[in-house]
């Protein structure tokens, strides 16, 4: 006989998985926007996980974006994420649009390295051989 091991979580139950294995849901939850995400994550694609209504609600899990447990559904963890943005104010976007920025300008930096003469193929190989 199977038996399956739904684990329903308040916000005073610790999480026993993941990098926060230690913490409450109520201490991930307070630690940032990312965390919260990630409890959403668990969520949709752990499906043995669920968390109590009143932490679905926290979090932004309501009406269709509920699902069945124990199940998974993907599909509806991107659906969340897209509505979430969709609620952002110019802000959250700034910021983002800043980090993106941030990001491409030290890859563009990195992409200069590179095509500095010390970093040519010839160059490495010749000091790969003791030259």
């Amino acid at each position: 006989m199977a038996t399956t091991l739904l684990r329903k979580l308040s916000w005073k139950s610790q999480m026993k998985f993941g990098e926060y294995a230690d913490m409450t849901v109520q201490m991930v939850f307070d630690l940032g926007e990312n965390e919260k995400q990630r409890l959403v994550w668990y969520y949709y694609n752990s499906s043995m996980i669920s968390y109590l209504d009143d932490v679905l609600d926290a979090l932004g899990i309501v009406g269709d974006l509920r699902i069945d447990k124990p199940s998974k559904e993907h599909g509806l963890f991107r659906k969340w994420i897209a509505i979430r943005k969709e609620d952002w104010n110019d802000e959250q976007r700034m910021s983002v649009a800043n980090k993106r920025t941030g990001l491409q300008n030290r890859r563009r930096k990195q992409g200069n390295k590179l095509s500095n003469s010390h970093y040519t193929g010839r160059a490495l190989q010749l000091k790969n051989h003791g030259h």
